[in-house]
């Protein structure tokens, strides 16, 4: 078993892979700064809830006591935004980034991260936001049967 104490480094200890409230409450009793709902990319586990559906209840049950990443299916400026409606402080771009870079390098990468950042900022501006601060979870419709509660 990895054993890891928050004594071995000054760096924060963020830990990946998070898909329950209960692992996200131990994490946040155990010392973690921060997590990350994430599935892997959904290459590890199928046929479970997706990371955007468990995100707003593990979001809302460690409330403000470490912050919550997210990655996961983000492609579109639109997924970044409702991932922030849901309750992530940022979010992560893992694939993309590797199909952009054998494209074309650095500025395949760029390119990349452009688009997606002037599609969010596009939903800002129809939502009548002028910055992130103003995104609350009444900024998009959930649907109705994504869970309000996971173990």
């Amino acid at each position: 078993m990895l054993s890891f104490s928050k004594n071995t480094s000054d760096l924060p200890l963020v830990i990946k892979g998070i898909r329950t409230v209960k692992d996200a409450t131990l994490c946040a009793e155990y010392g973690a700064d921060g997590i990350i709902v994430s599935n892997h990319g959904g290459r590890q586990i199928g046929r479970t809830l997706s990371s955007i559906e468990t995100l707003q209840p593990i979001a809302q049950a460690v409330g403000d006591t470490i912050e919550v990443y997210f990655d996961s299916g983000i492609r579109r400026g639109s997924d970044v935004f409702m991932a922030l409606v849901l309750g992530a402080r940022a979010v992560f771009v893992g694939r993309p980034t590797f199909w952009t870079m054998a494209y074309d390098g650095h500025n395949g990468v760029k390119l990349m991260l452009n688009i997606p950042k002037a599609e969010f900022d596009r939903c800002l501006a129809y939502c009548d936001y002028r910055s992130i601060s103003e995104i609350s979870n009444s900024s998009a419709n959930i649907p109705s049967h994504w869970p309000s509660e996971i173990p």
